[in-house]
């Protein structure tokens, strides 16, 4: 169940951040980049998260800290 709540955490955080390409503050460009290079390499990752024998989830908390 923690592994669940893990992931939906995940996606929640992915998707309140979505629009982030929208914004135009000065000195957020930095934080935006970053935030879309952790994005990007989190669904690059290319093994199955629900799989609960693997430990490899905690890659993907690296999103929502």
């Amino acid at each position: 169940m923690k592994r669940i709540t893990k992931i939906a955490d995940m996606i929640s955080t992915m998707d309140a951040f979505a629009g982030l390409d929208d914004v135009r503050i000065e000195g957020l460009e930095t934080v935006i980049l970053q935030y879309e290079s952790l994005v990007d390499a989190t669904k690059m990752k290319n093994y199955d998260i629900l799989d609960y024998r693997k430990q490899q989830v905690r890659d993907f908390v690296d999103i929502t800290m």
